[in-house]
């Protein structure tokens, strides 16, 4: 049976916007994975958003964010 590598699999990871999600998706693209950020947003318009989306900018990571 073959096995998946890193390279050919896609991951993706809930973004809070905090530091501990963020880096768990840099550590994941430096092992080699395709990263995909998702966001959902439970209130109105938060000031994390434009933050959160200017961290995934600087990873290149796309991100997703669910309303």
């Amino acid at each position: 049976m073959l096995q998946n590598t890193p390279q050919k699999t896609s991951v993706a990871v809930a973004l809070s916007g905090g530091l501990d999600s963020l880096m768990s998706a840099w550590l994941l693209q430096q092992q080699g994975y395709k990263v995909m950020g998702i966001h959902a947003k439970f209130i109105a318009k938060a000031s994390s958003d434009d933050a959160l989306q200017k961290a995934c900018d600087f990873l290149n990571l796309p991100l997703h964010i669910l309303d």
